[in-house]
């Protein structure tokens, strides 16, 4: 058992107005293979079979809520640590966890609210009481003639209920597993390790009587920071370290698998984040007091998978790399 207390940032932050990219699930709904539940919801705002514009983003209302109460959590882990008499100084451990948190502080994410609303018949699904309109206290804008709840005069979705609540819970399982193995050699002593975490659920319910979100294999919006981000469900990173007298070298490699849009459409032009492999190196030199550093992040220059309209840069940026190959050096003296 354990709990959380709301902290100042969630309970007191002050309420603003933030532009938050999204898919518009009307975006071409007339030659996009809509389903007809949101066909006849893109009707009823009055927008047309080729409707799209030249970017989406939805004003929602954001900030802290003084009202907040704990969140709690139940927790299960299991763990086991194998070292083998047949090979000296190999170790391999290996974690279950199980973690389910209750009366969570939370947003819907923005993409889920609309796409779960705009899906269901006759604007039906409880996410729709999310909606507060484009004519809302901080949001200030015209409404749409039509669509007075949902659009502004742009016919932009506009007016989405962002504040923290205690409204939804969380259920995530998976094996985190580590492998450590050193040994001397004539260059020196090398030490290889070998992390990851295989991820076979992360389910999100963004209130009671919603629909779970899976997001295991899948990205898009993070439940609790509202960032589109990966969900992988296999993680690895791979190191090996030579250390010789006053020099050594490290090489490491982090492995992400693909994942897949958690708002795909048939509109979009990239539904899937190919898996990716980071490369970074170092190396360094210990003279007297001075110890020399250098190396290489992202050693092969590694682009970021790209996918359709997310925060307008049409990648993942807090799960991926953005900023490509980076070279480093630093001089470390030791009183």
């Amino acid at each position: 058992m354990g709990f959380r207390a709301p902290n100042i940032s969630e309970l007191f932050l002050g309420q603003q107005n933030s532009a938050e990219s999204y898919t518009d699930p009307c975006r071409n709904y007339g030659t996009s293979g809509t389903d007809a539940n949101t066909v006849a919801n893109c009707i009823a705002d009055g927008l047309p079979p080729d409707f799209n514009l030249a970017t989406f983003q939805a004003s929602t209302l954001q900030g802290g809520n003084p009202n907040l109460e704990p969140e709690t959590s139940e927790s299960f882990t299991f763990g086991v640590v194998f070292t083998p008499r047949f090979a000296e100084n190999l170790t391999v451990s290996l974690d279950y966890y199980d973690i389910e948190i209750e009366n969570a502080i939370s947003t819907a994410p923005t993409s889920e609210v609309i796409s779960g609303c705009y899906s269901s018949p006759n604007f039906s699904d409880p996410l729709c009481a999310l909606f507060i309109g484009p004519d809302a206290p901080v949001i200030e804008e015209t409404p749409s003639p039509l669509a007075p709840t949902r659009r502004n005069s742009n016919q932009q979705i506009s007016g989405i209920l962002q504040t923290q609540a205690n409204l939804a819970s969380y259920e995530t399982r998976g094996i985190d597993f580590q492998v450590d193995y050193g040994f001397d050699s004539s260059f020196g002593l090398i030490d290889l390790r070998v992390t990851g975490t295989y991820l076979s659920d992360y389910d999100y319910l963004p209130f009671t009587g919603g629909e779970v979100i899976e997001l295991a294999g899948m990205f898009g919006g993070d439940p609790a920071w509202g960032s589109p981000v990966a969900f992988a469900e296999w993680q690895v990173n791979s190191s090996a370290t030579l250390t010789r007298d006053n020099w050594g070298a490290f090489i490491s490699a982090k492995y992400m698998g693909a994942t897949d849009d958690i708002d795909a459409a048939p509109a979009n032009l990239e539904n899937t984040a190919d898996s990716v492999v980071y490369w970074d190196v170092q190396a360094y030199y210990r003279w007297n007091d001075v110890t020399f550093t250098g190396g290489i992040r992202n050693l092969t220059d590694e682009e970021p998978p790209y996918v359709t309209a997310y925060d307008d840069m049409n990648t993942l940026q807090l799960s991926y790399d953005t900023q490509g190959r980076y070279y480093y050096a630093r001089a470390q003296l030791a009183f």
